[in-house]
């Protein structure tokens, strides 16, 4: 009993810790920077109705691509394949329960890494007499982000800060040190994109550049004086 009264006692006459107050925000940095490199995504496609005679198309064409890549001075790092398929081709136009196999589709995909972005026209022409028949992608990047990156973390830091400052004044409180800060998860960069078939004779190939966006976002707790 005499241990009980003696907490009892202790929690009555101790004081209750007033909680600081806070106020979270979040901020968002953009930089726009002109893009120095280009990503291509392309695909050499061959049909026949045979499948090692398919593969064996689609792999001639595909070695002059690489061959073609190589003369334009693109260099090997900067040329990787990935993907080999070869599928079938179905006819599904006859009264026939199971569908027949009438030929097959080879197919390989080739990226591709453009560092002089004055010749990346020329080089899709390239791609185009060699044997490239499909583009699935192109997309502007800049080669050293790190900068960049920086420069939009600052830029949200200082709009985090500017809205907490701006809420503070409107209650009449003042700032005061920062509790915690965490970036959010990076989502995939805004680039310009294109997806196009290739043609042979589809001529000279003309491209856009424009600008790409490096984004960052914070959030930050600040007590409030």
């Amino acid at each position: 009993m005499r241990i009980f009264l003696t907490l009892l006692l202790l929690s009555l006459t101790t004081p209750v810790l007033a909680q600081t107050p806070q106020i979270s925000v979040s901020g968002r940095g953009e930089v726009a920077v002109a893009p120095d490199i280009a990503r291509i995504t392309l695909g050499v496609v061959a049909e026949s109705k045979a499948a090692t005679e398919a593969m064996d198309l689609m792999g001639a064409d595909l070695a002059q691509v690489m061959a073609g890549l190589t003369t334009a001075g693109v260099a090997p790092e900067d040329m990787q394949t990935s993907g080999l398929n070869l599928d079938l081709i179905r006819n599904y136009d006859d009264n026939r329960d199971t569908p027949r196999i009438v030929g097959y589709i080879a197919r390989s995909d080739v990226a591709v890494t453009i560092r002089d972005l004055d010749a990346l026209g020329a080089v899709l022409d390239t791609l185009i007499e060699g044997g490239a028949n499909q583009m699935t992608g192109l997309q502007f990047d800049v080669a050293d982000r790190a900068p960049h990156l920086t420069a939009a973390r600052q830029a949200a830091v200082a709009d985090a800060r500017a809205k907490a400052d701006t809420f503070a004044t409107a209650a009449g409180l003042t700032l005061g040190a920062v509790q915690q800060m965490s970036e959010a998860t990076q989502r995939g960069q805004p680039m310009p994109m294109m997806e196009m078939r290739m043609a042979a004779d589809s001529g000279p190939v003309p491209v856009a550049q424009g600008q790409i966006v490096i984004s960052a976002d914070v959030a930050i707790t600040y007590a409030l004086d």
